[in-house]
């Protein structure tokens, strides 16, 4: 009895209020109450109110759980009730902004003479709540303490300060190779002589743990070849590996078959490594320690081989896996749904200048301070301090005090942002049923000047910025179905600026997947290993574009880099001191004197360029471009036609 006796004398003070005068013109005061939906009344069955626990009363004081109550909206305060409600009491408590029937009565005073259409264009506004929190967390799911403390006063159709003087930035995007004449000069930056060796070391020292009768022996030439073979595969693709050295001529590709045995290759595969297993400590974390040395080192020269540009994207980078690891993660609204994911940090060019693999919720990870996606962009911005860059991401990473602590170190950002996170914003911004033509957009800004702009295109996006807002918008073309044809639609600044600059991380996606190492290993870090070969050579083609302009594209640059280390690691596999004899086998696969020898095998010349006499029946026309003399003299590496006093010209820039 005294539950329902406290439900009851609720539901009256509630129907008090809400009935009553209200100076904000909200609802008129017709001391009629019955048009409200269930969905605002007290007095609605038990699906409404499935509990006392729900309820707090007292003499004077009654609240009600604010998500049952209130739908979307926020209670901030606990009513403060008297005995008899006043007029005064009615005026300083907000009402729901949720409503879907109003009582307007014929009462008078100025509220009888508003009219309905005006009644529900102010409804739509909710006056701003001064230290309000966002009330669209789950049921059971505390707050977090960062959006409390980031959670400020708004001020609607106020732009950001620098709307229209956005900061400038101060650096300068500069590739620091001292030489990248050649696409495999690039490559061998990234994959230099230290990292090589390294590689070759670990190889050989599991070949030996594996078996200690192993007569395996890896050299650094060896391993340029092989890796010089899985770039080929990328872009000559066979259904099976062993198809490549098929005596059948039709599919057998010389390249390949010529430079390494399958044997040796499968061998090399089997035994390749890149850590000391015993050397391994039991009690780490890190579940990718067997790839970190390969990891690092990449890391450190994508850094340091270009001073980073000024706008960059942050997000999700998928390796496609299906197989049996910890570390595989499933994401459904990506294209590729199973695989490795890295967090990658990348320029507005496809450039990765930073990445960071994700380890699962056990893997080895910093202490938390933001949350797992902010401390991930702080982590991956952390060399972009102090010259005004411009980093974007998406509302996985974006929280108002992430943009904050980003503004500290003069990194500006562009978040999307959910709607459970706009930290009391959506107190003053028009609501839904105020925006619904497309197009339309309000927008609001904090003390500490980060913008959310609420832009309705297909569906209400939001967006959180340090430096853009609103202004100046610009037009769009969007395609209007019920009129079938195009109609102009105004975009504010936020939107554009985050379009334009955010594909960075999917055009690196674009440009790996284009050429992806496919073959199936039993070992998982061998599908991570090819895939930072792919990013590397990724890397190098865009390095040699800024250098070199647009004359060679990323095929091109590919097979380039292939042919290089194949020719160069045979050559090194099979060099001999002092002259070479007749005897001396050349590699097959540059046999063909129609193809243009690249600069990096014409112009070594510690590739071992002798002049051999032909077995042709006629001479051959001096290549040189001095000569227009006849020889039966070819270079036994180029296998271009040579008269011996022109090999030096020839072979020298």
């Amino acid at each position: 009895m005294s539950s329902q006796r406290s439900r009851k004398a609720a539901s009256e003070a509630l129907q008090a209020i809400l009935c009553s005068d209200s100076e904000d013109g909200y609802i008129s005061s017709s001391g009629d109450c019955s048009d409200f939906d269930a969905d605002y009344n007290v007095n609605a069955p038990e699906k409404q109110v499935s509990d006392d626990s729900d309820w707090e009363y007292s003499a004077n004081t009654f609240s009600l759980s604010s998500e049952k109550f209130y739908g979307n909206s926020s209670l901030s305060s606990v009513c403060s009730l008297p005995s008899q409600p006043s007029t005064s009491a009615v005026a300083t408590t907000p009402l729901p902004q949720k409503r879907r029937k109003v009582a307007v009565g014929s009462t008078s005073g100025s509220s009888a003479s508003t009219s309905a259409a005006a009644l529900q264009e102010q409804m739509c506004k909710t006056p701003p709540v001064a230290n309000s929190t966002p009330s669209t967390f789950g049921r059971n799911e505390a707050i977090p303490s960062t959006i409390i403390k980031a959670s400020t006063s708004w001020t609607i159709n106020n732009d950001n300060d620098y709307a229209h003087n956005e900061p400038v930035f101060t650096g300068k995007r500069q590739v620091n190779l001292a030489n990248t004449e050649t696409p495999v000069n690039i490559f061998k930056h990234f994959f230099d002589n230290d990292l090589l060796d390294d590689i070759v070391y670990n190889t050989n020292l599991y070949a030996s743990q594996v078996n200690i009768n192993s007569a395996f022996n890896l050299t650094r030439g060896e391993l340029m070849v092989f890796l010089g073979i899985n770039i080929v595969i990328t872009y000559i693709r066979y259904p099976r590996l062993r198809m490549y050295w098929s005596s059948n001529q039709g599919t057998r590709c010389g390249l390949i078959a010529d430079a390494m045995s399958v044997n040796r290759f499968e061998a090399i595969r089997r035994h390749l490594h890149f850590v000391d297993n015993e050397k391994h400590d039991a009690n780490s974390t890190d579940k990718v320690w067997k790839l970190r040395p390969v990891m690092e080192a990449l890391r450190k020269k994508f850094l340091t081989s270009v001073d980073a540009e000024e706008c960059h994207s942050i997000d999700e980078q998928m390796v496609p896996f299906t197989g049996q690891s910890g570390l595989k993660q499933y994401i459904k609204s990506k294209p590729t749904k199973w695989g490795y994911k890295i967090w990658v940090r990348s320029g507005v060019s496809g450039y990765v200048y930073d990445f960071e693999l994700y380890q699962g919720a056990s893997g080895n990870r910093p202490e938390k301070v933001l949350g797992l996606s902010p401390d991930v962009v702080m982590r991956l911005s952390d060399r972009l301090t102090g010259k005004n860059h411009k980093v974007y991401f998406d509302n996985l990473f974006t929280t108002l005090e992430l943009l904050t602590e980003l503004k500290k170190k003069k990194i500006y950002a562009v978040g999307t942002l959910r709607k459970n996170w706009l930290c009391g914003a959506d107190e003053v911004l028009i609501c839904d049923k105020g925006m619904r033509t497309r197009g339309s957009a309000t927008y609001a800004t904090n003390k500490e000047n980060i913008t959310i702009v609420k832009w309705n295109d297909n569906n209400f996006v939001y967006t959180a910025s340090t430096f853009v807002g609103m202004q100046p918008t610009s037009v769009v073309q969007r395609w209007d179905k019920k009129a079938k044809k195009h109609v102009d639609v105004i975009r504010p600044r936020a939107i554009e600026v985050y379009n334009k600059h955010m594909g960075g991380v999917d055009l690196t996606d674009f440009l790996i997947s284009c050429y992806r190492h496919s073959l199936k290993h039993k070992r998982w870090y061998l599908r991570l290993f090819f895939h930072f070969v792919n990013v590397t050579i990724v890397n190098g083609w865009l390095i040699h574009r800024w250098e070199h302009g647009d004359s060679v594209d990323l095929l091109e640059f590919r097979s380039s880099v292939a042919q290089a280390l194949i020719t160069q690691g045979w050559t090194m596999s099979n060099q001999r001191k002092g002259r070479p004899s007749s005897s001396y086998v050349h590699p097959p696969c540059l046999t063909n004197i129609r193809t243009r020898v690249p600069d990096e095998i014409r112009y070594n010349l510690d590739a071992g360029h002798w002049p051999e006499k032909s077995a042709m029946k006629y001479a051959s026309r001096c290549v040189a471009s001095t000569c227009h003399s006849k020889t039966r003299y070819l270079c036994r590496i180029c296998k271009k036609a040579l008269c011996p006093e022109c090999f030096g010209a020839y072979h020298t820039k």
